[in-house]
């Protein structure tokens, strides 16, 4: 039987230390994968074989590193004695309201932060996607109409 715990207490300089540090790499993360998004947005626009490459071996890594970074959180949580089934329900903005308060307005604007540029790179990513299928329709346009015309002759 697994249950949900809500945070409380306050937490220790050292726990608002590692929650610093994980917040912040995951705002890095978000803006390289919003940054990633673009280039590889740009790179189908451009039909840039080379720089499609390169963004989609950049974005296996960042994937790699994404899931890294949440191994990081979940074991945070847990050292916190945060158990559940899934430890996605205690959010970084509730861990940093646990903060002492002079630490805690900083770490909950920080973790707003990231909470923005991560749906901003979400959307970033969803551009792409629907890039890619246009072009994939583009691409299959381009099949059905040559093929059409060798059938024909």
């Amino acid at each position: 039987m697994s249950t949900t715990h809500t945070p409380s207490g306050t937490l220790t300089a050292a726990q608002c230390t590692t929650l610093e540090a994980l917040l912040a790499d995951i705002e890095q993360h978000a803006r390289d994968s919003a940054r990633l998004a673009d280039e590889h947005r740009a790179a189908i626009s451009t039909a840039d074989a080379l720089n499609l490459a390169r963004c989609i071996a950049a974005q296996q890594q960042s994937a790699a590193q994404l899931s890294a970074l949440d191994a990081r959180r979940a074991a945070f949580l847990r050292s916190l004695g945060l158990r559940t089934a899934s430890t996605g329900s205690v959010t970084l903005s509730q861990l940093a309201a646990m903060a002492p308060k002079p630490r805690a307005a900083l770490l909950t604007s920080t973790a707003a932060r990231v909470r923005e540029l991560l749906a901003d790179a979400a959307q970033r990513r969803e551009s792409v996607r629907l890039a890619s299928l246009s072009l994939m329709a583009h691409m299959q346009g381009i099949v059905r109409q040559i093929s059409r015309n060798l059938s024909e002759t």
